[in-house]
């Protein structure tokens, strides 16, 4: 009676590890398919990550392209500038040079007439 009370209780004790056993098994095949769904979630946004990195890289390297076609144009606008400028002051030689030259062609009359 003894032996079969040790019995009974040793198959209970069985039964109860048996059942541990399964949970815990359920619970790794669980840790498992956790793992590889984290895994691959990770797998993802790395992708992502270096998809944003790659556009973050083209955007500032176009922002950089900007600042120096602005560069280039500020430098263009001031060229320009100079060249309108000196251009005005050709425009006004030019000017006295047709007015010198109508007091000559003026002067060069009157000595003929005076002749």
């Amino acid at each position: 009676s003894k032996l079969s009370l040790e019995l009974k209780t040793l198959q209970e004790e069985l039964e109860a590890a048996n059942t541990s056993n399964k949970e815990a098994a359920e619970w790794m095949q669980q840790a498992v398919l956790y793992q590889r769904q984290t895994s691959e979630n990770m797998s993802q946004l790395m992708a992502e990550n270096e998809e944003l990195r790659t556009r973050y890289a083209t955007e500032s390297n176009s922002d950089t392209k900007i600042e120096e076609i602005m560069g280039e144009n500020e430098v263009l606008r001031a060229e320009v500038k100079e060249i309108t400028e000196r251009f005005d002051e050709l425009e006004a030689e030019k000017l006295d040079l047709e007015k010198v030259n109508l007091e000559l062609q003026s002067d060069k009359v009157g000595l003929q007439n005076g002749m």
